[in-house]
């Protein structure tokens, strides 16, 4: 027999793991140690690919645990080993449970799953009543990056809001080692309220692109994109997450663009014809004597150059988008005007719209001028304070949805002139872009392209023609 003195004897409701145990032997910590949560324990394995995360990762891992019974979140003592993967989960009661373990192993290192982090979702997992122990591997995955339309190893706008794409948008990914295959869906779902609609698209590939033809939305309708990779096993090892600003998602969502000008007007083949022949589209500009049209610009050389559109666009909702690079003039130089033949410095009752630049005295570069006429003649609203006509390339587009008029520069709303007194007016005849008789000359430079729209649209959709958008 083994002689000696026994100096405590405690007994435990529970298994110990090995950093309590080397707890109590006061191998980790002085003192006094403290019992262990009552109540069961779930353990196993955090794996990726099949294999413990730890053959990939030795990072940290974060453990969150949520009642499925409550969907709230619980309280609990979770300890991981960045040896060999190994993971307790102490102190839950009987029930239903949902982990999820994410491991940070790519920049940013702020708990966010972005591109190259691991993150898995595992439930349920039952702790049945009477049992002490619950043992269980986790898996996670890793998220794939995403590197177009977007790049998801940044945030991505916010929850609630959907990009702008157009039609022939194209998602390409990196390819992920382990993974052999990708599955891709899209859905089109209802913005609001909220609910699936039907699917777009479910297919298995094995490369990482996917480019196609994507039929444009309805009105109160988006896409959702999700992206899986599987290994040769079957078994998930990839998918994709979004980081937002307001938080992170399974998919990305989006819309496909579904605004068509009556009005396109981009003088590539030498002319200023409208491209767009569907119903209701708008006539052909007609250039001033001598106007110049060259290397798919028009081009304002003189200041009395104009292009116009010999028609009124009428009271019913429009944009006018102009995409245009205008050199710094040295006083009032016309960008565009809409008004009736009459339209004149004293006669602005037959006025509706006049956007120049001008030479603020002291100020460099110019200052962008955009005026609403009322059926008084009376000013609405002016622009002030945007001092950036400075040589560059710019987007300046008017809005009219009905009741009121918006004025936007690189598709940033800068006013908002509101019907009332004096009373919106746009009852012209014509618009015109460059000179007209009551703006005393023309801006110069070159005119890319200009849009005309049979509605009035919003400044995320501005922002998708800018280039670059």
């Amino acid at each position: 027999p083994l002689i000696g003195l026994i100096d405590d004897v405690v007994v435990y409701n529970v298994a110990l793991t090995a950093s309590q145990i080397a707890q109590i032997r006061g191998e980790d910590a002085p003192g006094k140690c403290e019992p262990p949560e009552a109540g069961a324990t779930i353990r196993g394995v955090v794996l990726y690919n099949e294999e413990p995360v730890t053959n990939y990762t030795n990072e940290e891992a974060s453990i969150w645990v949520r009642n499925e019974g409550t969907g709230q979140g619980v309280s609990v003592t979770a300890e991981y080993s960045t040896a060999d993967g190994t993971y307790t989960i102490s102190g839950l009661e009987a029930g239903n449970y949902g982990v999820s373990v994410r491991i940070d192993d790519a920049e940013p290192y702020d708990g966010r799953p972005f591109a190259g982090d691991y993150d898995g979702w595992n439930s349920p997992i039952e702790v049945p009543v009477g049992v002490t122990e619950v043992v269980r591997d986790l898996t996670a995955q890793k998220t794939i990056h995403l590197t177009s339309p977007v790049d998801n190893g940044v945030e991505v706008g916010r929850i609630g809001e959907y990009a702008l794409h157009d039609q022939s948008v194209v998602f390409e990914w990196d390819p992920i080692g382990e993974a052999v295959s990708y599955r891709v869906r899209v859905d089109r779902v209802q913005d609001s309220p909220y609910g699936y609609l039907g699917t777009e698209l479910d297919t298995t590939i094995t490369g990482t692109q996917i480019a196609r033809y994507w039929p444009e939305n309805a009105v109160n309708e988006h896409y959702e994109f999700q992206l899986y990779g599987y290994n040769a096993n079957g078994v998930m090892v990839g998918k994709l997450m979004i980081v937002y600003e307001n938080g992170h998602g399974w998919d990305y969502r989006f819309r496909i663009w579904n605004a068509v000008p009556v009005g396109l007007y981009t003088f590539d083949d030498g002319t200023a014809d409208n491209q767009f022949l569907g119903a209701g589209a708008l006539p052909d500009l007609v250039a001033s004597e001598g106007f110049l049209i060259e290397s798919g610009d028009a081009v304002i050389e003189y200041s009395d150059d104009y292009l116009e559109l010999p028609i009124a666009l009428g009271t019913s909702p429009f944009t006018v988008w102009i995409d245009a690079t205008y050199e710094q003039s040295a006083g009032h130089a016309g960008i565009m005007t809409q008004g009736l033949p009459t339209c004149a410095p004293a006669a602005r009752v037959d006025c509706d719209i006049w956007v120049d630049q001008y030479v603020l005295s002291g100020v460099s570069p110019n200052r962008l001028n955009s005026v609403f006429y009322g059926s008084a003649g009376e000013s609405n609203s002016i622009i002030t304070g945007i001092d950036q006509m400075d040589g560059s390339r710019r987007q300046i587009a008017i809005t009219w949805d009905g009741a009121d008029m918006g004025a936007f520069f690189d598709a940033t709303l800068v006013t908002q002139a509101a019907t009332g007194s004096p009373e919106t007016d746009v009852d012209g005849s014509a618009v015109r872009f460059g000179y007209s008789e009551w703006n005393w000359q023309a801006s110069t430079g070159r005119i890319h392209e200009i849009r005309i729209y049979d509605r009035a649209l919003s400044e995320a959709e501005l922002s998708f023609l800018a280039p670059g958008g």
